[in-house]
């Protein structure tokens, strides 16, 4: 990521054709599966074969396959490797409808009821996070990718928006600690330079002080777009419509300017060592 954001050349380790990272990245949204774009924000994707009998259930204990213990599960999918029985997920009387246990109940349902069937091979495909403290500061882009996955592309907009903001301000907080102290630098980025002028005009200030390369502007202006459609909804309670092709830019924005911005983070650091 760092040789995008200083237009170095990325190329194919296998043929060295130059790449364009933007519109390779970019294709996981058009791909429309959740394991491609979960994996820009970190999401690993896991496969597990059971073997499922008929009629008769399997229960699935994602902890004692491995999984950590405060990992998020993003997405489950099942697929028969043969023609036998499907897994079909078990529940009690009240289904958790959004959040994804780390224990699945799973009953072979046969295909065939006349048939006589042994067991069915069936791959799990698990999409999960570690949700530790390095990821912690995802989860907002956790939440905004999930909506994104459902088709609620409105439902991105805050989340995706606050991801940025805390970020960016923790930075700029840090850093101004250093010359003013905590409570005038707080004072100063929550009622002077606020999100809009940290994004605008105080980022792009201090990257041109530490020697590293700016934010490009077609994502700052996808950010802009963001934080407008955001005080929209903060303020009014709806927005304009948002399609599903804007939502991919906005959210892959939110991407590249987090990497950006831990890129960032650890070059003000290395100059505060000097």
């Amino acid at each position: 990521m760092e040789k995008f954001f200083r237009k170095d050349k990325i190329q194919c380790p296998h043929c060295d054709t130059e790449l364009d990272l933007w519109q390779m990245l970019y294709r996981h949204f058009e791909w429309g599966h959740p394991s491609y774009f979960y994996a820009l924000i970190g999401g690993i994707n896991s496969w597990i074969k059971i073997f499922l009998k008929p009629n008769k259930t399997l229960t699935l204990d994602f902890i004692k396959l491995g999984m950590p213990f405060d990992a998020k599960i993003l997405n489950l999918g099942y697929t028969p490797n043969a023609q036998g029985v499907f897994p079909i997920e078990l529940h009690g009387n009240t289904p958790i409808r959004h959040i994804i246990p780390k224990t699945i109940h799973l009953f072979g349902k046969p295909f065939n009821e006349i048939e006589e069937v042994v067991e069915t091979p069936i791959i799990v495909s698990v999409d999960w996070i570690p949700m530790d403290e390095n990821n912690e500061l995802w989860y907002n882009l956790i939440e905004a990718f999930e909506s994104f996955a459902c088709g609620q592309f409105k439902s991105t907009i805050i989340p995706a928006n606050v991801a940025i903001e805390s970020k960016l301000y923790s930075i700029l907080l840090n850093y101004f600690e250093n010359l003013c102290g905590k409570e005038k630098s707080n004072d100063f980025l929550s009622n002077a330079a606020t999100y809009s002028h940290q994004l605008n005009i105080l980022l792009p200030l201090l990257s041109d002080k530490s020697n590293f390369p700016r934010l490009p502007e077609f994502i700052t202006g996808n950010l802009n777009r963001l934080r407008r459609l955001r005080n929209e909804l903060a303020h009014k309670g709806s927005t304009t419509n948002v399609e599903k092709k804007e939502c991919a830019n906005l959210l892959l924005s939110t991407v590249f300017c987090m990497s950006y911005l831990i890129l960032f983070e650890k070059e003000l650091n290395k100059i505060e060592e000097i």
